[in-house]
């Protein structure tokens, strides 16, 4: 932040008497890995920053921040390439977007074990003195990083499965590092980190929230920290209170602390039905959710299996689908979808398009099972779509349709982050604003027969 805020307002202030310019804190920056290392006792460090620092920030630019901005310069011309197709050329379209989605999964996590998550992974694992077999841990991903549905922009959501407790306290230490490293990539924005004295997201006061980053352009980082977000190994700690409505008041509740870097058993503990106390789905229906759509990152897939097939038993199939259909019905209410000609000039929330249909493949894929198979790494949505169809769940029409509403918002949602490298959602279809727009946050879509169809669907 600190970076961003003296390259736009260029303010003139001295380190030791010497000039500072921005580099200054980027080797600011790099240095935290440095002190981080130091604090366990696995690294040495000096007192101030030499030439040498240099060097880490070139393998930091090189080996993380130039490929990712190689992605993105790649997804902005298949993404020009697309819109050329024309309108009749729905199945093409929906092709070439699979097949760009299919790129993006690949350069963050891939069967090589060589995604750029998976190199920094690993790196912290070596930084670290890493002693552990494969087969004693697995890291998991979550959310879009786990369907398939990921952005070179998105949120990185993972939990890590540990064989014996005893790993916990070493993977706790891999998901600091981790976490430092994203946020070096300098696409973290300040409330996302959660920092007490700007943004206090425990106390469930909203005028405790009042500081709002808007030098950086958010990109690739970890889920947030506000309550229901929180999906990552670390979790959600120090006691979180949020406003609940009774009998018509608004009453600060306490919630429960979680971390995700469990054994299997306390992993599929979330799935649980408590009969004399408040279950896990009642506190928190979209963290339980997430956990029954994962993807191996990492690790053993023996005991990502195991993981799988608890979650197979942890509760009855009558309960997963009472659950999955009341998930649903509030998912639907909340981003209900009207187009009518009033509209026209309105803007568009992409993510809330895509949130919809996404949580609809999510609650088919739930209701029926489909992601419970041994040696399968994890189904991407589109995969789910295909089991729904080749299980008899769906028909093939259905199938075809839930497949075009998914890539259509799909499209939509790395056209708006392209335009603005940053996640930011917002697209309009009204050529009378057009003008008003190229210079904002807001993405002109010019093809409005394509958004269209989504709603037809």
């Amino acid at each position: 932040y600190c970076q961003n805020f003296h390259i736009k307002y260029k303010p003139e202030f001295q380190v030791d008497g010497s000039e500072i310019d921005p580099t200054y804190f980027e080797l600011l920056v790099l240095s935290v890995e440095k002190l981080f290392l130091f604090s366990l006792s696995i690294s040495s460090i000096s007192n101030s920053l030499q030439e040498e620092d240099r060097l880490p920030a070139l393998y930091f630019f090189q080996n993380y921040k130039k490929p990712l901005q190689e992605l993105r310069s790649e997804v902005g011309l298949e993404l020009e390439k697309i819109k050329k197709y024309h309108s009749s050329n729905i199945c093409s379209r929906v092709d070439a977007v699979k097949s760009l989605y299919g790129k993006c999964s690949d350069f963050f996590i891939n069967k090589h074990g060589t995604g750029f998550v998976q190199r920094m992974m690993q790196e912290c694992l070596h930084q670290l003195g890493c002693r552990l077999e494969d087969d004693e841990y697995a890291i998991i991903s979550l959310g879009s990083f786990a369907l398939g549905t990921m952005t070179p922009w998105s949120d990185l959501e993972f939990a890590i499965l540990v064989r014996a407790p005893d790993y916990k306290e070493y993977f706790r230490d891999f998901s600091r590092l981790l976490q430092i490293k994203i946020i070096n990539l300098g696409e973290t924005i300040l409330p996302i980190v959660g920092i007490e004295a700007l943004n206090n997201v425990r106390t469930g006061n909203e005028e405790d929230e009042w500081f709002w980053d808007g030098l950086t352009q958010r990109g690739f980082c970890l889920d947030g920290k506000r309550w229901y977000a929180c999906k990552s190994a670390l979790g959600r700690q120090g006691g979180y209170k949020i406003l609940k409505k009774l009998n018509g008041e608004s009453i600060l509740t306490d919630i429960p602390d979680y971390e995700l870097i469990l054994t299997t058993d306390e992993m599929a503990e979330f799935q649980s039905v408590a009969p004399m106390s408040t279950s896990w789905f009642e506190t928190d229906k979209y963290l339980v959710q997430a956990l029954r759509f994962t993807s191996l990152i990492m690790g053993s897939q023996k005991l990502f299996d195991d993981y799988k097939e608890k979650l197979q038993h942890k509760i009855s199939i009558e309960m997963l689908q009472s659950r999955t259909l009341e998930l649903l019905q509030e998912d639907v209410s909340r981003y209900c979808l009207k187009l009518d000609t009033t509209q026209d000039a309105q803007l568009l929330n992409v993510k809330e398009l895509y949130r919809l249909i996404d949580r609809v493949i999510s609650a088919l894929g739930n209701y029926f099972e489909i992601d419970i198979i041994r040696g399968n790494t994890g189904f991407t949505s589109w995969q789910i779509l295909e089991q729904l169809m080749l299980r008899g769940k769906i028909s093939e029409k259905g199938k075809l349709h839930l497949d075009e509403a998914l890539t259509i918002t799909a499209e939509l949602r790395l056209h708006a982050y392209y335009h603005n490298s940053a996640q930011k959602e917002w697209i309009s279809i009204c050529p009378i604003v057009k003008d008003c727009l190229e210079k904002s946050d807001i993405f002109y879509f010019n093809q409005p027969h394509i958004l269209y169809h989504f709603y037809y669907i």
